[in-house]
């Protein structure tokens, strides 16, 4: 850095910054007023005026500079060079003949020298930190260094170190929120994945005990009863499911057990066990059964299965066979109790499980005659009022006729109109008006029979055709071999002398 001595050669320059984008320029008693759009503007205008003097007159240039209240000397040299005096002079008098001479030395405020040298910096948090120390070097960024292209000033190396402290600051937050977050996100992972383990573990359990119950059903429904068993299959209230109960209760027992199980539509009108069931080649019925192939059963000799095929329709990989009514209601009504005795004679040569679908009037001869060979009663019911009425009106006429033993080994099933919600174990998980009355309906048995259970709703079962049982819903397979399994039990419990049967519960 260059400094004059006291009378120096060059001309005598001074710079009054006056605040308001002007700063008035004095060389030599000759006033001059500069504007530009900011103070940095004006200084450096100072300045490159002071280098053009400095290089004309081949020597530094001195300019002594008002700004703000204080007063700096400010060295230009001719190579471009510049720097901050260690003293300010006091300013000569300004020439008389000037108009708005500068004011005289005595009446200037007291001069103010800016230290050149950056201030010494005080402990810093971050002093050894390498960017800070970076930033530190860098030149003022405003005022008279910047424009001379010195070290920033203490000011605003504290203004640095404040900015440099906040930014560590906001830094060190937004480090802890993204390892808080992290922490969190790897805990909520940790849950969730906790939580789908014992959901998988639950589920495994649960399909554990669900295959571990199904073996047990199956077990007991393939158990030896030593004999052939009717299942009477009845409701004198029309539409409470009896037809279908009597067809998917046969394929559930047929496929169970291997087949040697029968489904026979006994209406007293025209029933519609044949119109639900599986197509034959033949339209055979239970009416061409007794006018023609009866002859054939009169005595065990002449009695053969194949004979017996043409007037039963096989139900396929089911395992069961069908015996239709006639559709001719006329040639119906030679089904009597006559008529029951001689075809549940033949169906007992060659079949194991006999399921009657009875018709709606429980008055009818072969009802009646129905009723003597029944070894268990199951008890279709649509969860409707009047369905369960006519049940239990029926129930009632049973134990008048000396067949309260049919009743209280029944097996009601409430068959659901609407589909209800369940959870995982079977619950229903809402109140719904239609979950209500199904609850209600069910209720109305308790105590008086064997076994209640729900058969849910099943869309495939809706339009009344033919059953396709491997298109029924899982929840309507499950519930049927709970139904075919309560009938079992109740037939074990009733018809099995003891020891004579492996327990159903091995």
């Amino acid at each position: 850095m260059f400094t004059t001595n006291n009378q120096p050669a060059t001309p005598d320059v001074s710079a009054v910054f006056l605040g308001n984008g002007t700063v008035r320029l004095s060389i030599d008693g000759d006033t001059t007023s500069l504007q530009a759009g900011s103070e940095e503007e004006l200084r450096s205008e100072v300045v490159a005026r002071a280098h053009k003097l400095a290089q004309s007159h081949n020597a530094p240039v001195r300019v002594r500079v008002i700004e703000g209240g204080n007063t700096m000397l400010v060295d230009v040299n001719p190579d471009g060079s510049n720097g901050v005096a260690n003293s300010a002079p006091a300013a000569p008098a300004a020439a008389p003949q000037q108009p708005d001479p500068l004011p005289a030395a005595p009446a200037e405020p007291p001069a103010v020298v800016e230290d050149e040298k950056p201030a010494a910096e005080p402990t810093f948090e971050w002093a050894d930190d390498p960017e800070w120390q970076q930033r530190a070097k860098e030149p003022a960024s405003t005022g008279w260094r910047s424009v001379l292209k010195l070290p920033a000033g203490k000011s605003e190396i504290e203004q640095r170190q404040q900015e440099f402290a906040q930014q560590m600051r906001e830094a060190e937050e937004r480090r802890q929120r993204e390892e808080r977050q992290r922490r969190e996100a790897a805990e909520q992972r940790r849950i969730q994945e906790q939580q789908e383990a014992e959901e998988l573990s639950r589920k495994q359990a649960l399909a554990e005990r669900r295959q571990a119950h199904k073996s047990k059903l199956t077990r007991t429904i393939q158990t030896n009863f030593q004999g052939t068993r009717t299942i009477l299959v009845a409701n004198p209230k029309g539409g409470a499911r009896k037809t279908t109960t009597t067809y998917i209760l046969g394929a559930m027992i047929g496929s169970t057990r291997g087949g040697s199980t029968i489904a026979w539509d006994a209406n007293e009108t025209m029933g519609t066990l044949g119109e639900r069931a599986r197509d034959d080649r033949h339209h055979r019925t239970v009416v061409d059964l007794l006018e023609d192939g009866a002859q054939h059963f009169l005595d065990i000799d002449s009695a053969r299965v194949g004979v017996l095929d043409a007037y039963v329709r096989n139900q396929g990989d089911c395992h069961f066979d069908v015996l239709a009514s006639d559709e001719n209601p006329n040639r119906q009504d030679q089904i009597d109790a006559e008529g029951f005795r001689k075809v549940h004679d033949i169906l007992s040569h060659f079949y194991r499980m006999i399921l009657v679908d009875t018709g709606n009037n429980i008055r009818a001869a072969h009802f009646t005659e129905a009723q003597k060979h029944a070894d268990q009663l199951v008890i279709p019911v649509a969860a409707s009022h009047d369905s369960k009425n006519r049940a239990l009106d029926m129930m009632a006429a049973f134990s008048a006729a000396g067949y309260d033993h049919l009743v209280a080994h029944a097996v009601v099933l409430v068959h659901e109109t609407e589909p209800i919600e369940r959870d995982d174990e079977g619950n229903p998980i809402s109140n719904q008006p239609h979950e209500l009355t199904a609850a209600e309906i069910a209720s109305a048995f308790e105590n008086r029979v064997r076994t209640v259970l729900p058969v849910p709703y099943d869309p495939k079962l809706k339009d009344g055709g033919e059953i396709d049982y491997f298109q029924l819903s899982p929840d309507t397979i499950s519930a049927y071999r709970e139904a075919a399994a309560a009938v079992s039990d109740a037939l074990i419990d009733r018809t099995l002398q003891p020891g004579r049967h492996a327990d159903a519960e091995a």
